[in-house]
């Protein structure tokens, strides 16, 4: 039960107000339901599906806490993919961003069974990418480890990086001594 003036701008107090809406965030007992929860009045139907943008795929990728920088990545979040995998012609273990701005639609826990056979929750992250994005996203995740890297939703720029090696990474941690002057 919640006071009147501390209800969030546009929630529902009458159920059946909300009758044939679909939900496209996770909702938590006796939360609020507001209008950024729900798909837009003319979907009826399919959850998540519904609001996929035309052309682009939802696809779920699983992470833990530390991925989903400790359950900060919520629906309508963007976020930069990163993945840590061994160089196939070095050998060398390297760190790349593999895609930019890319829409979170849902996230949520599921159970899994950890190494030692015992259920263990897992994040799942639920991405909309295109199809060649998606082809990038499952072959980082499948054989690297990801990292979701959270943007501030203004933010579109674009940016090139060369990856990050153990060695580089390293060697720009060293302090540079500044030569006497003559």
């Amino acid at each position: 039960s919640f006071l009147k003036e501390s209800l969030p701008t546009g929630h529902y107090s009458e159920p059946e107000k909300l009758e044939g809406r679909v939900i496209i965030a996770p909702l938590k007992k006796n939360e609020p339901i507001i209008e950024s929860k729900l798909a837009p009045d003319s979907i009826t139907t399919g959850g998540v599906s519904a609001v996929v943008t035309p052309g682009k795929r939802a696809l779920a990728v699983k992470g833990d806490k530390v991925i989903g920088i400790s359950g900060f990545i919520n629906p309508g979040n963007r976020v930069d993919v990163l993945v840590t995998l061994t160089h196939p012609s070095t050998k060398m273990e390297i760190t790349k961003l593999v895609l930019e701005n890319i829409p979170v639609l849902a996230s949520g826990t599921q159970m899994q069974e950890n190494g030692k056979g015992d259920p263990a929750p897992v994040d799942v992250y639920t991405l909309e990418v295109t199809p060649e994005e998606g082809e990038k996203l499952a072959l980082a995740a499948s054989k690297g480890k990801l990292q979701f890297a959270l943007r501030n939703i203004t933010d579109a720029e674009t940016v090139l990086t060369k990856g990050a090696t153990i060695p580089k990474t390293l060697a720009s941690l060293l302090m540079v001594t500044p030569k006497p002057e003559a």
